[in-house]
């Protein structure tokens, strides 16, 4: 975002334009469907949002890129090498009619690919976030209330030798999850492809009031996950204790985020 060393006169004419913009994007919701069953807001549905609103005002975003980071290797069990990159784009927008300019200002991207297309995957991912964080599209997701069913509830820990990660032998191991594909699925945008993660704890937890076992699961990329599902929770384990990547889904519910997926890498 803004850099305090870089940005020091605000124009007021433009900001004026793009608080404008701020006030007619509204919001955009999710309109792609990922292989592994979440939705995702695609790159193509904020730019056909946006572009006519910058048009109409007169105003360019040219992105300039800082910083490229290469990251380490994304191995498979089968030895299959993804490409991993980080990046850091500046973003200024230019008045058309008065030549006046704001930015740069910074987003970060990180993504890993199969194929070659790690890097063009981060840069997309900074634009995406960068747009929808400036102009405050939101998603339209509603969590709704649910049934309290997969809501993590703070409570007693199930009887253990220690709390920490678990170390237990781990049960039986899971068929083999197949290679990412290294092309683009129809109808798949692959930019919003998930990254692998490790992860660093997996705890098994008893919900005080239903008296019923799920499992806090906490992930590299910081993420806190919890699961009523034991066939999850269990894969979570031998996946922590035999230090292997996995790839996760999880759906946002009454503020928690629930585990709905684990596939290894």
């Amino acid at each position: 975002m803004p850099d305090k060393d870089k940005i020091t006169v605000l124009v007021p004419g433009l900001v004026a334009k793009l608080t404008k913009i701020l006030g007619q994007v509204g919001g955009i919701p999710k309109d792609q469907k990922h292989q592994q069953g979440w939705m995702y807001r695609s790159e193509d549905a904020l730019m056909e949002r946006l572009r006519p609103l910058f048009a109409g005002e007169g105003i360019l975003c040219l992105p300039s890129e800082e910083s490229v980071t290469t990251l380490a290797l994304v191995r498979s069990t089968e030895g299959k090498e993804a490409s991993h990159f980080a990046v850091r784009v500046g973003y200024t927008f230019i008045d058309a009619a008065t030549g006046e300019a704001l930015g740069p200002c910074y987003m970060s991207g990180e993504a890993a690919d199969w194929g070659d297309r790690a890097l063009q995957k981060a840069q997309t991912f900074a634009g995406k976030a960068f747009l929808s964080k400036v102009f405050m599209i939101s998603c339209g997701d509603d969590v709704g209330d649910g049934n309290g069913e997969g809501k993590t509830t703070p409570g007693v820990q199930v009887p253990r030798k220690s709390d920490q990660p678990v170390t237990a032998t781990p049960p039986p191991p899971a068929p083999a999850a197949p290679e990412p594909p290294p092309d683009r699925e129809p109808g798949e945008d692959d930019d919003d492809l998930p990254l692998p993660v490790l992860l660093t704890s997996v705890t098994r937890k008893t919900s005080p009031k239903a008296k019923k076992l799920y499992f806090v699961i906490h992930t590299s990329d910081n993420k806190t996950l919890s699961t009523f599902d034991t066939t999850l929770g269990e894969l979570a384990e031998k996946a922590l204790a035999e230090k292997n990547p996995v790839m996760i889904g999880f759906e946002v519910k009454n503020g928690f985020m629930n585990l709905t997926a684990l596939e290894w890498m």
